[in-house]
C-alpha cells in the first residue's frame, strides 16, 4: 500500500479507515505486506499480487470464432451506485463484489477473459483486438439489476454498458463447456449470463451490440479510455 495522508485526514478518520480496511482484508483473504506511508496530497494505492500455475493464466488473447461470450453478475450497477440510483445496500460502486469464488473455474476452460472495469463494451473490444475476432452481443441478454431495468424507462442502455467499475468477469469459452460453467456458477452462487458469441472479424475487431429488431446499437461512447 502507498498511503499519502492528506492534512484533513484526522486521527478519527484514520481509525475508521483502519477498521474498514481490516474488514476488507479478512473478507478477501488478503495480507498487507507493507508499503510507503507519507504526509502529502491524499491518495491511497494498492498493488494486489496473486499466483497461478505456470501456463494456466487466462489472458485477453485466445477467443475463438464460435465461442460463447459470458459475463458474471450485473452490468451498470456501479454506474447506478455512483449516480445515486440505487439504495445504499445495493451500491456496488461503493461495495464491489468481484466473483472470486467463481474465477478459478476459468483456468481450464475459458479461452479469453478480463475484468469489466472500464465498461463492458470497451473491455470486450480489448478481447476482440488481441484475439483478432469480433463479437455479436445480444443487448437484451446483458444482465441488469432491477434499478438498471428501471433506468431504461427514460434512458438508453449505453450508460450502463459503458459506465465501468462493475468488477465482474467477461470471458469466452467453447460451446461444449456450457454445462460446466452453468454448474460452476450455481456452485459459486453467482449470476452468470451468456450474452453473445465470437464471430469473424470483418472491418474492425470490436463487440457489436445487436438490438431485438436486428439493428446494431450506436454507442456514443464505449467506456473509459486510459490514454
Amino acid at each position: 500500500m502507498s498511503f499519502a495522508r492528506h492534512p484533513n485526514w484526522h486521527d478519527h478518520w484514520l481509525e475508521a479507515f483502519d477498521t474498514a480496511f481490516g474488514v476488507e482484508l479478512k473478507t478477501f483473504g488478503l495480507s498487507l505486506w507493507g508499503g510507503d506511508t507519507i504526509d502529502c496530497f491524499g491518495q491511497i494505492g494498492l498493488t494486489v499480487i496473486g499466483t497461478v500455475a505456470a501456463g494456466k493464466m487466462v489472458t485477453r488473447k485466445g477467443a475463438q470464432i464460435g465461442d460463447d461470450v459470458y459475463v458474471t453478475g450485473t452490468i451498470g450497477s456501479a454506474f447506478l451506485g455512483l449516480h445515486g440510483r440505487v439504495a445504499p445496500a445495493f451500491d456496488l460502486y461503493s461495495w464491489p463484489a468481484p466473483p472470486l469464488d467463481f474465477s478459478p473455474s476459468l483456468i481450464d476452460h475459458a479461452s479469453a477473459a478480463l475484468d469489466v472495469s472500464d465498461g463492458l463494451a470497451i473491455d470486450l473490444d480489448r478481447i476482440c483486438a488481441l484475439s483478432e475476432v469480433a463479437m455479436q452481443i445480444d443487448v437484451d441478454a446483458v444482465p441488469l439489476c432491477p434499478a438498471g431495468q428501471a433506468y431504461l424507462t427514460d434512458h438508453t442502455i449505453v450508460d450502463l454498458i459503458a459506465g465501468g467499475d462493475d468488477y465482474q468477469v467477461a470471458f469466452t469459452a467453447a460451446q461444449a463447456h456450457r454445462a460446466y460453467f452453468d454448474a460452476k456458477a450455481v456452485q459459486a452462487d453467482i449470476r452468470l449470463t451468456r450474452i453473445g458469441r465470437v464471430t469473424a472479424m470483418k472491418s474492425i475487431a470490436q463487440a457489436d451490440f445487436k438490438m431485438a429488431d436486428g439493428h446494431i446499437l450506436e454507442l456514443s461512447r464505449r467506456g473509459f479510455q486510459h490514454f
